[in-house]
């Protein structure tokens, strides 16, 4: 195959990945004419396109503006392909093609697609840090496999209370503290609320960490405000208050705002 047709083939399929991902209505129509396309090329049988496209997803998953059903799509994408993913790749390989997302490792270990070992477990413990936080998110899996020394130094990192909902918290793969529940799902009154009594002390402040966020973008910024995490996920109404509420709006809240695609929201900021 030549470089032109392999660049193109790449091109393509990630066009078509971002229709189906983008779809609101006619999903169906937009995965059917991905699957074509990769049976057409016979893509997904040659190992070097497959490791590509893998990347592809990969990349997407992490850089890409969330739709609220964006995940299921993806699953549904690499079920699909799954024993072509098994057949021509390692246990290893698949995990350093995904390693860069929380919430795709796990699904990918649900399924069985990634099997964790004694060699996977020293890779998330050697990926892990104190912001990415892999090992603690991955202690059911990798705690067979580990050290004592180190599974004690993970223990320390958990919440109090980690076994609670720890599931449908790790599924879910969002920060997990009430006040940025609250910013996702734009409850404007409830963030006044917080704002007026004070558990809000500065729109600028620091979000708190958590094991359960697994957006690679909010992971890789080590200084996420309250302010950005508002504009990451369009809350366009606690915007407006902050703004009404003589919120001083930086430049640094544009990245943010981009990923979070509100029109709104940029427009403000212009």
């Amino acid at each position: 195959m030549s470089t032109q047709k392999y660049l193109s083939n790449m091109k393509t399929f990630q066009k078509n990945l971002l229709s189906f991902i983008d779809a609101t209505d006619k999903s169906t129509d937009y995965y059917n004419a991905l699957l074509q396309f990769l049976k057409d090329e016979n893509i997904i049988n040659n190992p070097l396109e497959l490791k590509s496209i893998l990347y592809i997803i990969s990349n997407i998953t992490n850089n890409y503006h969330h739709q609220f059903n964006y995940f299921t799509k993806i699953k549904h994408l690499i079920n699909k392909i799954r024993s072509e993913i098994t057949k021509n790749f390692s246990n290893i390989t698949i995990f350093n093609i995904f390693k860069s997302n929380k919430k795709l490792l796990l699904f990918l270990i649900q399924e069985h697609i990634i099997t964790i070992d004694k060699i996977i477990a020293s890779k998330i413990l050697e990926y892990s840090n104190d912001t990415n936080m892999y090992s603690a998110f991955f202690y059911p899996e990798i705690k067979p496999f580990i050290k004592k020394e180190d599974i004690d130094k993970i223990k320390r990192t958990l919440p109090i209370n980690f076994n609670q909902n720890f599931e449908s918290k790790r599924t879910i793969g969002k920060n997990d503290d009430k006040i940025y529940k609250i910013i996702r799902h734009d409850l404007v009154d409830d963030f006044k609320g917080l704002n007026e009594n004070k558990t809000i002390k500065n729109f600028w402040d620091k979000i708190n960490p958590s094991i359960f966020e697994t957006n690679t973008f909010l992971i890789n910024q080590r200084y996420t405000k309250i302010i950005d995490y508002v504009a990451f996920y369009g809350s366009i109404k606690i915007f407006n208050y902050m703004v009404s509420e003589n919120v001083t709006l930086q430049s640094t809240i544009w990245p943010y705002a981009i990923h979070g695609a509100n029109t709104e929201i940029i427009d403000i900021l212009l």
